[in-house]
């Protein structure tokens, strides 16, 4: 009787019947995680990638509705027998179907003891490009905020930022049209990886008859969007503490050589007043001892001038004077 009903669900009427009770639910949500925090929480997630093994392992029972895969076709619904060499491991097949997946409202994940959040699938097949530099891309968005990522991939000039970003894109938009999640904004990026899936060779002719094989490498892109509640943009949450503190020092400390700090604000009369006290010392004595034969000239300091000491000056100005007189003394009377 429970799998009749369950078959006549739909995602779309799903939603639209949470949809009464989307503030209950988000409510319910946000007071459940704040409980952890987002260390924690990305704690519990990770110990499910963990090896164990088969015989160890204990699997807890779920409750949710999928609709049946029909084992004696490809899932391309091509004629034939379905060959297990071939389509192997993660496909766009396997990957859309966790979409039509259907879960209870309210439902506590029994390995992790958290409320299933809400997630979106999608791929994007047969891209040409390399596998190697789409990771690239796909590691600097994981576990980023979707607004986010793509402000990112956009500063990165790229080719595989580029694409990544579009995917990103239109998972967005279809957690939006098709999911009908009320803020998109407040996902994640959960998942974010390609897959070769197919090499088209050619060949190319040098000189003195000699070919080489070029290999078009196609890849397809998987994304997974996830819901997540008081997560602050732009932060690596679960980045590692030393590793976050270093992060921290390098944007906060922009040295220009390797002694002092230069701001460019404040300019007063030539002298930089956010410089270093040191330099700003060794300018102001370049600025106000000014050379003119073998006679030296110096100013009566202000009270702008905090960095020299008046007693300083005082015996500047004596040694000045025995010198002047030694050296000439009708030059120190004028």
């Amino acid at each position: 009787m429970l799998i009749r009903k369950l078959k006549c669900l739909s995602i779309r009427w799903t939603h639209s019947v949470v949809q009464k009770s989307d503030l209950q639910r988000m409510q319910n949500l946000g007071s459940v995680l704040q409980t952890f925090e987002p260390e924690e929480f990305w704690k519990k997630r990770l110990k499910l990638r963990e090896p164990i093994l088969q015989r160890d392992e204990v699997l807890a029972t779920k409750n949710y509705y999928a609709p049946e895969w029909e084992l004696d076709k490809k899932p391309n619904k091509d004629d034939g027998f379905p060959n297990p060499l071939k389509n192997y491991g993660t496909t766009p097949e396997k990957w859309e179907y966790y979409n039509k997946v259907v879960w209870p409202p309210n439902y506590v994940v029994p390995e992790t003891g958290l409320p299933k959040l809400r997630e979106v699938f999608h791929c994007r097949e047969s891209v040409h490009f390399s596998p190697k530099r789409m990771w690239q891309a796909c590691e600097l968005v994981w576990r980023r905020n979707v607004d986010e990522a793509i402000t990112q991939l956009q500063f990165q000039q790229l080719k595989s930022c580029k694409i990544l970003s579009e995917v990103l894109s239109e998972a967005k938009e279809r957690a939006v049209n098709e999911f009908h999640i009320e803020f998109p904004s407040d996902m994640h990026v959960a998942e974010a990886f390609p897959i070769q899936c197919n090499i088209i060779k050619g060949a190319r002719r040098h000189a003195h008859e000699k070919w080489c094989t070029i290999r078009y490498r196609y890849i397809n892109i998987f994304v997974r969007l996830e819901e997540m509640v008081n997560v602050k943009k732009g932060v690596l949450v679960t980045c590692d503490p030393a590793m976050r503190q270093l992060l921290m020092h390098l944007d906060e400390s922009r040295t220009l050589g390797s002694k002092f700090i230069v701001k460019m604000v404040n300019v007063k009369k030539g002298v930089l007043v956010t410089c270093d006290p040191a330099m700003r010392q060794l300018l102001m004595h370049l600025d106000e001892s000014r050379t003119l034969g073998s006679k030296f000239i110096v100013k009566e300091l202000d009270e702008t001038h905090l960095f020299i000491d008046r007693e300083i000056v005082k015996i500047l100005e004596e040694k000045l004077d025995q010198l002047m007189e030694q050296m000439n003394p009708e030059m120190s009377d004028k």
